[in-house]
């Protein structure tokens, strides 16, 4: 048993939850679900398959040993037991906990096996740990004011370290060797196996663009413009320079072009957050479905097929991976337009955007699934 194939389920189950709390609005039987769609989404879903992917991909980027069983299910036990926070009193509390406890086990995961490497792993690997930093902070900062010792005056910060931070920094950290290999910009293996180098360095231009990622959140609590601008210009370099997404996949699959496709959605949507701060949150969805979301279950095709030693060619037959790149796109575009709608037809629409992800999501689920949990190298 591989982490992925835990914690990936996982996350499609709040990847529904996420979705479904939107229709349960629409027919009255549940409050502004807002928060707990954030919640579900980001920290559930997006965290799950994160969490899954590092756990998985750590050992063999650094040549070190597997996931332990105790760190599986204690990473499990974590990102499903958010799920119950609701039911208790402290509910934000419990939750923001949760996250630091996430944090926590990734660091504690991690930093052993990059100490003991036994090659060096990709140098945009350090995105990984400028996130794991961003939303450690962002998650205790949501405890300390859950438990009234951080002033409220801190909550859209700390939201926006932990749902956007965090996210960011993760994709250009694991994009950085990742999407390249993928779209065919990189003629070696994604694992190096060469060997350490003695005093491993990461370039300059690297360091830059962490230093601007960091300065987008330091600054755009007081300077929203600025941090948003800052933010898609360091996106749309690594985008051009590092996954020369201005040219098509050089192996064009199903998967392959899915994944280009979520690249640009993304870049996209960072630039439509700057060009229409009035459309701020519609903007941000596109960043957030066509982009994060389309993003990750194409990674987590990749993922399933390859660790699972599945059939490589369904990475260009599967009628799913044609599909879902179609469906979240629609999804991104019906939930920009409910900006132009108001009152119920507001509504309807983010019900409607809801619906499709979740049409999307059971194709994916439904293919992938079972894939998941049957290993082919398991046996």
């Amino acid at each position: 048993m591989q982490p992925y194939q835990i914690l990936f389920p996982i996350g499609l189950f709040y990847a529904a939850i996420g979705a479904l709390v939107w229709i349960f609005f629409g027919f009255g039987l549940t409050p502004f679900p807002y928060l707990t769609h954030a919640s579900f989404m980001i920290e559930g879903f997006v965290f799950s398959f994160a969490v899954g992917f590092l756990m998985t991909a750590i050992p063999r980027f650094t040549g070190t040993s597997p996931a332990t069983r105790w760190e599986m299910q204690l990473a499990a036990f974590v990102c499903l037991a958010r799920s119950i926070t609701p039911f208790f009193a402290q509910a934000a509390a419990i939750n923001a906990a949760m996250t630091v406890g996430i944090f926590g086990l990734l660091m504690v995961f991690m930093l052993p096996r990059f100490r003991a490497k036994t090659f060096n792993p990709p140098p945009h690997f350090l995105f990984l740990g400028l996130g794991i930093a961003i939303g450690l902070i962002g998650s205790l900062l949501l405890l300390g004011i859950a438990l009234h010792y951080v002033p409220i005056f801190w909550l859209k910060s700390a939201r926006m370290y932990l749902y956007q931070g965090t996210l960011f920094c993760f994709i250009f950290g694991i994009g950085g060797r990742l999407i390249t290999m993928l779209l065919g910009r990189l003629s070696t293996p994604m694992v190096q196996m060469s060997g350490i180098t003695s005093k491993p360095s990461a370039p300059l231009f690297l360091w830059i663009q962490m230093a601007l990622t960091a300065m987008s959140f330091i600054v755009e609590p007081w300077q929203m413009t600025v941090g948003q601008l800052l933010r898609a210009l360091v996106a749309t370099w690594i985008a051009f320079d590092v996954w020369k997404l201005y040219r098509l996949p050089k192996m064009r699959t199903r998967l392959t072009t899915g994944l280009w496709l979520a690249a640009w959605s993304l870049l996209v949507g960072l630039w439509l957050v700057v060009a229409l701060p009035s459309a701020y949150f519609a903007a941000l969805h596109v960043v957030f479905i066509s982009g994060f979301g389309l993003m990750t279950l194409m990674i987590a095709s990749r993922v399933t097929l390859s660790h699972g030693g599945h059939d490589m060619g369904l990475e260009k037959s599967s009628r799913v991976l044609l599909w879902m790149p179609i469906l979240l796109a629609f999804a991104a575009f019906t939930r920009f337009t409910a900006i132009f709608v108001t009152g119920p037809g507001y509504t309807r629409h983010l019900v409607y955007a809801a619906i499709i992800w979740i049409v999307a999501l059971t194709f994916w689920t439904w293919v992938f699934l079972p894939k998941i949990l049957k290993s082919q190298e398991c046996r």
